[in-house]
């Protein structure tokens, strides 16, 4: 399931400030703190734009610096993400009034020239069986081999592997694989069922003007938690938001620009 939130949103300015390197086989985006040795690992598993949108790689750096902790951002996707130029088609799709409304139609018919052939490849390419493996394995190779306390952060189509991940077995003398988990505006979440698995400390951010991850889907998501004594856990809803405010907000607009950065504050405190 997808709305038309999923495939639009703001481009942000600014240059990212790290490197990119493989890493564990994967093409990887790495923000480093500067403030001295790195509290943690998190582990970005961005929305269906991947590992080279700007907006994702900035929101790295930001969690690098304000948090002190390394960042890796991983290709999961293996290069079948959705281009940014589908942002500047999807976009007039949201915009109100009548003369808006003329040139709809006409949006539409470009989304399905242009937009059409990377929604497919995405879709064949992003299926559950073939990147699932994908991130479990290098989360399993980064606990094997890195002494950091590690999380994962997950957004939109990421939303749900880190939620995965949370729930997954640790290698010996671990809890679990991952250490905590944040994450915004989840997609294609199976609730309860999923979220009944998590193990570790979890934060999410929900949108309230989420046709995704719903209202409903919140309260069952906290009533699932809820029952779970030893797990922790936040859910802040973000009044008004819509799907992928954690990532693609308009700062030019303050209430879109403050939940953004509010969110950066919920997933590295």
């Amino acid at each position: 399931m997808a709305c038309v939130d999923c495939y639009t949103g703001t481009l942000h300015s600014g240059t990212p400030s790290g490197r990119v390197t493989k890493v564990h086989g994967l093409p990887t985006y790495i923000a480093s703190p500067s403030g001295g040795a790195p509290k943690g690992l998190i582990i970005i598993i961005s929305d269906a734009f991947g590992w080279s949108l700007p907006n994702t790689r900035i929101l790295a750096d930001t969690y690098a610096q304000k948090g002190n902790f390394l960042v890796y951002v991983p290709d999961f996707m293996n290069g079948y993400t959705l281009p940014n130029h589908i942002y500047g088609l999807s976009t007039p799709l949201l915009t109100p009034g009548l003369k808006a409304s003329l040139w709809k139609p006409l949006f539409i018919i470009l989304i399905l020239i242009c937009g059409t052939p990377w929604i497919l490849r995405y879709l064949i390419f992003c299926r559950t069986e073939i990147v699932l493996p994908r991130i479990k394995a290098f989360f399993h190779a980064l606990r094997a081999n890195s002494p950091l306390p590690l999380g994962a952060a997950g957004f939109c189509w990421g939303g749900r592997y880190a939620l995965l991940m949370a729930a997954e077995d640790g290698p010996e003398g671990r809890k679990g694989l991952v250490d905590a988990a944040f994450v915004a505006h989840p997609s294609k979440v199976k609730v309860p069922e999923e979220v009944e698995s998590v193990r570790c400390p979890v934060s999410i951010a929900a949108a309230g003007a989420d046709s995704i991850f719903s209202t409903d889907d919140v309260d069952k998501t906290r009533i699932a938690l809820d029952k779970k004594a030893d797990v922790e856990f936040e859910i802040e809803t973000y009044e008004g938001a819509t799907h992928g405010f954690a990532v693609r907000n308009n700062p030019a607009i303050a209430k879109e620009k403050k939940q953004g950065i509010d969110a950066e504050v919920q997933a590295i405190a």
